[in-house]
C-alpha cells in the first residue's frame, strides 16, 4: 500500500481506538480447573494463538486445519451467549489469509483492528507484522485488505508479536512488538515499543531493555493501561513485569 494510503489507514485507526477501557478495580476469585474447549474450536490439527473479544462471544484464533489458504490461517467462531456452544469456525478467507503462515497476534479491545504475523509476499522479509481493519465490528468477515506495518517496524529479521496500546489523542499511543533485529537487540528476539504520532506515523523503535535478555523474549500481553506485561522468555519460564 502506498505511504499516503497507509497514513489514512492509521488516522482511521485513531478515530475509533483512541479511548480504551481501563482497569475498574474489580476483584476476582480463584481460577477454575482448565477445561478443554473441545470441538469445533480444537481439532486434530494445530489450533493456537487465540483472542477472545471482551464480551466473550467471538473467538479469533490460528489453525492449520483443512479449509484454509495454506499453512496457518486466521479463523473465527462465535456464540449466541456465554452459555451457548461455539459455532463452526469460519476461515477469514483469501482476502485476509495467504498461502504462507498467517498467525494471530492481537485484536484491539474495540474489535476494529487485528494484528498478525505473516511471511507472505510484499513484506520486508521473513515474518512481518500486518494489520487489518473493519468498520463493522459485527461483521467477522468484513476485514479490509491487510496492510504491512512498514519498514520502521518490519525488517528482514523476524517480527513475531504485536499489541497496540491506545491512549487519549494528544497523549502517547504506541505499538508494542517483538523482533529479532540484530542492530538494536540484546540477543534473539526482544520486546520493543514505537510511539504513534498524531500524524499517524511510527516513531523509531525503542528496545525495552528492562524486559529483555540475551534470550528469546516475545509472545506477550499488555494490560490496557500499560502498567503490566506478561511475556514468554527462553531464559526460564513465562515472565511478568509491573511498572509504577
Amino acid at each position: 500500500m502506498k505511504k499516503k494510503n497507509f497514513l489514512v489507514f492509521l488516522l482511521a485507526v485513531f478515530a475509533v481506538c483512541a479511548n480504551p477501557g481501563g482497569v475498574n478495580g474489580q476483584g476476582f476469585g480463584e481460577w477454575s480447573e482448565p477445561v478443554n474447549m473441545g470441538w469445533p474450536i480444537n481439532s486434530k490439527y494445530v489450533d493456537s494463538a487465540a483472542v477472545l473479544t471482551p464480551d466473550g462471544l467471538t473467538l479469533f484464533f490460528t489453525s492449520n486445519r483443512p479449509g484454509g489458504s495454506g499453512n496457518e490461517d486466521l479463523w473465527v467462531a462465535g456464540r449466541r451467549d456465554v452459555n451457548s456452544p461455539w459455532s463452526l469456525p469460519v476461515n477469514l478467507g483469501p482476502a485476509t489469509n495467504s498461502g504462507g503462515l498467517d498467525r494471530l497476534r492481537s485484536v484491539t479491545a474495540d474489535g476494529h483492528i487485528l494484528l498478525f504475523q505473516s511471511d507472505r509476499k510484499g513484506g520486508e522479509g521473513g515474518n512481518d507484522l500486518w494489520v487489518v481493519y473493519r468498520e463493522n465490528t459485527n461483521d467477522n468477515l468484513g476485514w479490509q485488505a491487510p496492510v504491512n506495518m512498514g519498514s520502521v517496524i518490519n525488517t528482514n529479521a523476524e517480527e513475531v508479536a504485536a499489541n497496540y496500546l491506545f491512549e487519549s489523542l494528544g497523549t502517547s499511543s504506541k505499538l508494542f512488538f517483538s523482533t529479532g533485529r540484530p542492530d538494536m537487540g540484546l540477543g534473539s528476539a526482544d520486546i520493543y515499543t514505537s510511539e504513534i504520532t498524531l500524524a499517524a506515523t511510527f516513531g523509531p523503535p525503542v528496545n525495552v531493555a528492562e524486559l529483555n535478555s540475551p534470550y528469546r523474549d516475545t509472545c506477550f500481553w499488555v494490560r490496557d493501561d500499560g502498567l503490566e506485561i506478561i511475556f514468554s522468555s527462553s531464559r526460564a519460564a513465562m515472565r511478568r513485569a509491573i511498572r509504577s
